[in-house]
């Protein structure tokens, strides 16, 4: 026969077990959406490490880079997040010409459409630097892009497909 005095250390772990639980599903639940740049100024084509946190983790979650005061459905370099993810980098190439420009998210873009999740400025300035290799995987793309790296974004009616 088993005695009060072995169930309460039992249901005290298992309650506590539930409160971690609990509290592990809140952080990623409630987890605000957040882009950031490592940098807030950058040299024509250097390397940005875009970080992003509160992504909900679906397959159609993005990150573009567009001229700043641009329209909401204005795509210009753009990469997934990969599939699961909630936080993390992805690493984008400075666009060449400059000015002042936006890293926008898309969460759950298939059910949300153009609604920025997150945004964040920077700025590209006149100097010149190395042009390193992005490790931007352009085969991921499939909305129409502009014709090379230099061209300027495009209005499009739809997303990322």
């Amino acid at each position: 026969m088993i005695t009060k005095k072995y169930l309460k250390p039992s249901r005290d772990l298992l309650v506590s077990l539930f409160m971690i639980t609990i509290l592990l599903w809140a952080e990623i639940l409630l987890a605000e959406p957040r882009v950031s740049t490592d940098k807030d100024v950058y040299a024509p084509n250097e390397k940005i490490k875009v970080h992003f946190s509160g992504a909900p983790g679906s397959n159609r979650d993005w990150i573009t880079i567009v001229p700043d005061k641009t329209k909401d459905n204005t795509v210009g370099d753009y990469d997934y997040i990969p599939y699961g993810q909630s936080k993390g980098a992805l690493t984008f190439k400075a666009p060449s010409s400059p000015g002042e420009y936006e890293v926008r998210a898309y969460y759950n873009y298939r059910q949300k459409g153009y609604v920025v999740s997150a945004r964040h400025d920077f700025v590209v300035g006149s100097g010149s630097s190395p042009k390193p290799v992005s490790k931007h995987s352009k085969k991921k793309k499939s909305s129409p892009q502009p014709s090379s790296p230099t061209a300027s974004p495009q209005t499009l009616e739809f997303g990322p497909r």
